[in-house]
């Protein structure tokens, strides 16, 4: 049933079709398709091309070169300076053959084909301490540079103020603040790269605010630190395609297409159809034979069709800037169509044409214009825009 924010909104609202590869108004009406996959789907293993950091994009493209825009006031654009506003895409050129990239709050990693790890951006002492090989006291690198004595490497991911590595021997390699125990490690600080684990079947990388973890072969997973709500009797029955954690909100896709969610603070995210208490992880409603999942604030959804579903808060408006006008979404739902729709990313995709698509956010110049003092429109909020960079 439509909430009275949903009917408020298409009656006060009416979208054009202007938005290049977007058709029409928010759909609100698209039925999921709730049977279990017949074929158990494969854990997802593949790299993760963009990250989207706080007002600033770094990305890969197909020919394995990487590029950055939006804010870079902490050298997290990796552009040699510090950029307030970079809004058009620009090419780094030291990094070559690269094939995943991850971002903390300010600090950025890139994760090349031979193994090596490249970093720059605003860490904290501790985190950009040698091996790094940077000036003492120097807390912002504003150029990529090679992470010295780590090789190996198959998969990258970052805390908020951390990196984490998992090698292609299963060990699980560790750096920064400890604060939740993500590294496994009596020490508040790890001031070096340490491997803190060893999980030889680990096929995946994952990470949180203060949590680290891997999936194992099997679909099971190991973690550290503290994962938000978690539920070890549900955690044992699901076989594990995916996992994110990001704050307050756990989601995990299911190998049958399925998705679960926990969280501790706003239940609009477990997607039951209406506010209830939070807890352990519950079985997102209104969904199923879902391919990827976004770790995101937001949640989001692919299914196997291309489309994409959100639930949660501030799906089709944006808060106003005292973040008051909040709408809420208890159920997923599809607010627009777009052809072709290969990965998702927190308010973003990729099609299979190359281009990029953003919506929902546009603070920073992520979406390579300028947004400054800008508030959104309800159709540039909720419909994708095509950005000035292709991921071929």
């Amino acid at each position: 049933m439509l909430t009275k924010t949903i009917s408020h909104f298409l009656a006060g609202v009416a979208l054009s079709a202007a938005v290049s590869g977007c058709s029409g108004l928010p759909n609100l009406n698209e039925k999921p398709d709730l049977r279990p996959f017949e074929k158990p789907l494969a854990i997802n293993t593949r790299p993760k091309r963009m990250a989207i950091g706080n007002g600033f994009v770094v990305a890969i493209k197909e020919d394995g070169t990487v590029w950055s825009w939006g804010s870079g006031y902490y050298g997290q654009l990796g552009t040699g300076k510090e950029d307030w506003r970079h809004f058009q895409p620009k090419q780094l050129p030291q990094l070559s053959e690269m094939v995943e990239v991850a971002t903390g709050i300010y600090h950025v990693l890139a994760l090349k084909s031979d193994g090596t790890v490249w970093a720059w951006g605003k860490g904290w002492e501790w985190v950009h301490k040698p091996p790094f090989s940077v000036k003492t006291g120097d807390k912002k690198v504003y150029i990529p540079t090679k992470i010295v004595g780590v090789a190996n490497v198959k998969r990258i991911a970052a805390t908020s103020n951390g990196y984490v590595f998992l090698t292609k021997d299963g060990d699980l390699i560790g750096w920064g603040n400890n604060e939740g125990d993500p590294f496994n490690s009596p020490e508040k600080i790890v001031a070096t790269p340490t491997v803190y684990a060893h999980v030889p079947d680990a096929v995946s990388l994952f990470s949180g605010v203060d949590v680290t973890g891997v999936i194992r072969a099997d679909g099971s997973i190991v973690t550290w630190g503290r994962l938000n709500q978690v539920d070890e009797k549900t955690l044992s029955t699901i076989k594990i395609a995916d996992i994110n954690t990001v704050g307050f909100l756990t989601q995990i896709l299911a190998q049958d297409g399925f998705v679960y969610a926990a969280t501790s603070t706003s239940t609009e995210v477990l997607g039951q159809g209406k506010p209830i208490k939070g807890g352990g992880f519950m079985r997102v409603k209104n969904l199923g034979r879902i391919v990827q999942i976004a770790d995101v604030m937001g949640p989001m959804a692919l299914d196997e069709t291309g489309r994409v579903w959100q639930w949660g808060a501030s799906v089709l408006s944006e808060p106003d800037p005292g973040g008051n006008g909040v709408t809420r979404e208890y159920t997923p739902i599809v607010t627009f169509k777009l052809t072709g729709v290969s990965e998702i990313y927190p308010w973003a995709a990729f099609t299979r044409d190359g281009s990029v698509y953003f919506w929902g956010q546009g603070q920073g110049g992520v979406r390579t214009r300028d947004w400054q003092d800008h508030r959104p429109s309800q159709e540039e909020w909720t419909q994708p825009e095509k950005i000035n960079w292709t991921w071929k």
